[in-house]
C-alpha cells in the first residue's frame, strides 16, 4: 500500500472564510490518501492542532502585507522544512502564495494556490500574480469570477481550475419552530420581531456599513451582525438602536436559527461560505450582485440581489421580504436545493484530492 500524499497547508494571518475553509480541509480530507501539515502564524497553527488531526504544525511568520525582510525570512524557513513535511504545498490566499513562490526559488516543489477572494488588477496583482504563476503547478479559484480576476492579472488560464467551496450539509438543516424559539430566547429577541442577520469579518470589503445604513432606514427590524475585525470600532459607532454587533461567534447556527433573512452586503466577494450556510439552513438571502455571489445566486430565484454599497436598495429588498412570507419561502427552498446539488463538502474534497495526487506525481 502506498503512503498518503503529504500536503503542507500554508496560511497567512486569516479569519473568516479562509480560516474556516482550511480547518474544514484538515478535518475532512481522507487521512488514508492525504496527510496534512500546517505552516501558519502561531495562533492558527495552535487552532489547527487543537481542532483537527494534523501530522505537524510549523509556526510561520507571514506578514499581513508586503514586507521584504519578513517575507524573505518566512520563505527561507519554509524552504528549509519542505522535504521533511511535504510532497505538495497548498497556499491559501495571495500572501501565502507569494511566500511559497519565494521559497520555490530556493527549493523547487509542487505548489498549488487557492485564491479565495477576487484579485485586484492593480500594480500588486499585475506584478505578484505572474510571479506566483511562474512557480505554480495549479491555481484554484473558488468561483468563476475569482478565476477571471486571476486571468486579468496575467495568470495563464491553463493553470486555473475552479473548485467551489463546499460545506458539511450534515451540520445545517432548515430550522424548526422550537429551535427558532430557543435561539431567539438566548438572544433576547421576541418572536414577533423581523430579524436580519449577517456574519462576516468586520472589514471594508464586507460592506457591513451598508447593512447598518439600511438598518437605520428600517427601524422596525432587528439587525444582528456576528464577526470581528479592524472595522469594529467604526461600525459600533454607526450602529443604530435596532442593530447589535455580537462579536466573533464560533457557531453560526444559532444566529441563522434566529434570522428571518440573512444579508451578505459585500463590496467584493470570492464566493461566501456564510451564504452557503444560510442557504442550507433555509434562511432567505439578500446579497450584493458581485463576484462569486453573482456567479452562485440568481436574483428572484435563489436570493434577492442588490448593487453593492446601495443602502436604499438593500433596505428596499429587506422590506420586500418582510412583507412577503411566500417569497421568503420560495427563495429559501430554491437556495436549499442549489446548495445540496452543487455546494456540498464531499465533491470539493474529492476534487482537491485529485489535484494533490496529480501534483505529487509531477
Amino acid at each position: 500500500m502506498t503512503r498518503p500524499v503529504r500536503v503542507l497547508q500554508v496560511v497567512r494571518p486569516a479569519q473568516g472564510g479562509i480560516r474556516q475553509h482550511v480547518l474544514t480541509l484538515l478535518e475532512g480530507l481522507d487521512p488514508v490518501t492525504v496527510s496534512n501539515a500546517v505552516a501558519a502564524p502561531a495562533d492558527f497553527a495552535r487552532a489547527a492542532l487543537a481542532q483537527t488531526q494534523v501530522a505537524a504544525t510549523i509556526p510561520l511568520d507571514i506578514a499581513p502585507r508586503l514586507s521584504p525582510v519578513r517575507d524573505f525570512l518566512a520563505a527561507r524557513r519554509l524552504a528549509g522544512v519542505i522535504l521533511q513535511f511535504a510532497d505538495v504545498v497548498h497556499a491559501h490566499g495571495a500572501r501565502a502564495a507569494w511566500i511559497c513562490a519565494l521559497a520555490h526559488r530556493l527549493r523547487p516543489f509542487p505548489l498549488i494556490f487557492t485564491a479565495h477572494n477576487l484579485v485586484a488588477a492593480d500594480w500588486t496583482g499585475r506584478l505578484g500574480i505572474p510571479f506566483i504563476g511562474a512557480h505554480l503547478h495549479k491555481a484554484l479559484a473558488v468561483s468563476p469570477s475569482v478565476a477571471d480576476s486571476l486571468a486579468a492579472c496575467g495568470l495563464s488560464r491553463a493553470k486555473i481550475q475552479v473548485i467551489p467551496n463546499g460545506i458539511d450539509l450534515t451540520r445545517f438543516e432548515p430550522v424548526t419552530p422550537a429551535v427558532r424559539r430557543e435561539a431567539r430566547l438566548s438572544l433576547g429577541i421576541p418572536e414577533s420581531e423581523f430579524v436580519v442577520a449577517a456574519a462576516a469579518r468586520l472589514s471594508p470589503e464586507k460592506g457591513l456599513d451598508t447593512l447598518l445604513g439600511a438598518a437605520g432606514r428600517r427601524k422596525a427590524m432587528t439587525f444582528l451582525v456576528a464577526g470581528d475585525g479592524p472595522e469594529h470600532s467604526t461600525l459600533q459607532r454607526m450602529c443604530p438602536p435596532n442593530a447589535r454587533l455580537l462579536g466573533r461567534v464560533t457557531d453560526i447556527r444559532p444566529l441563522l436559527a434566529a434570522a428571518d433573512v440573512f444579508s451578505v452586503p459585500s463590496r467584493w466577494e470570492g464566493q461566501g461560505i456564510a451564504a452557503l450556510e444560510a442557504m442550507a439552513s433555509g434562511v432567505p438571502l439578500v446579497a450584493s450582485r458581485v463576484g462569486g455571489l453573482a456567479d452562485m445566486l440568481t436574483d428572484g430565484e435563489t436570493a434577492l440581489l442588490v448593487p453593492p454599497g446601495d443602502r436604499e436598495a438593500l433596505a428596499a429588498a429587506l422590506s420586500r421580504l418582510e412583507s412577503d412570507p411566500r417569497l421568503r419561502r420560495q427563495l429559501a427552498e430554491s437556495a436549499d436545493l442549489l446548495v445540496h446539488q452543487t455546494y456540498s463538502l464531499q465533491p470539493m474534497l474529492e476534487a482537491l484530492t485529485d489535484v494533490y495526487l496529480e501534483a505529487s506525481r509531477g
